[in-house]
């Protein structure tokens, strides 16, 4: 959505994203990963720059907005990539998306938008640390989504999700029966959909 040019008001921006739709509409069909992510990345970087020299020219809103583009890309994108299995480079990509997250949410503290996109980027970032066997970072991005969000159950679905994963059965139930006890009375569909799904 965000590379789509009908959305782009500069003219020569909205050239770049027609160039850039067309390609990406050709590798998609080709099943062209590698295509795919060359192109992403450049996207990516090209963003990186428009926000530095907005930053420049003290433009804050645009900037803002280009930031969490990049932001919304560099997870759908690490999303793809661990689909794809390019863990390195789906870790790289939650990682740039973490950066960017703690701007944003520095920049606008009231939208929790930002909390739950981090919090998701934590999550993925945690399950592929610890299929990598990376056990201590892989905690560590799982303590990091309690810290973001300590009242709501998704740290705890991602630690229990990993649990599984590494065929820990026993720390699995575990992990399940703390988020039930912490979480089973709760009465909002967030709380109770993601307690279901552990």
């Amino acid at each position: 959505r965000v590379l789509h040019p009908d959305l782009e008001l500069d003219p020569e921006r909205r050239r770049q994203k027609e160039r850039l739709m067309q390609e990406l509409t050709v590798a998609y069909s080709n099943n062209d990963m590698h295509t795919l992510l060359r192109l992403e990345m450049e996207w990516i970087q090209r963003e990186e720059g428009e926000i530095e020299r907005l930053t420049e020219e003290n433009h804050a809103d645009r900037n803002h907005v280009h930031r969490r583009e990049l932001a919304w890309t560099c997870l759908n994108l690490a999303e793809l990539m661990q689909v794809e299995r390019h863990p390195d480079v789906a870790m790289q990509l939650y990682s740039r998306a973490g950066g960017l997250c703690d701007q944003l949410a520095a920049e606008r503290p009231a939208d929790g938008a930002y909390t739950s996109w981090h919090a998701h980027g934590y999550g993925g970032l945690g399950f592929l640390l610890a299929a990598a066997r990376r056990s201590e970072e892989s905690e560590g991005a799982f303590r990091k989504i309690f810290e973001l969000k300590p009242d709501t159950p998704i740290g705890c679905y991602w630690h229990a999700l990993m649990r599984l994963h590494l065929g820990e059965r026993d720390r699995y139930r575990h992990a399940c029966a703390a988020l039930l006890k912490r979480f089973g009375q709760a009465s909002d569909d967030e709380t109770i959909y993601w307690t279901a799904w552990a």
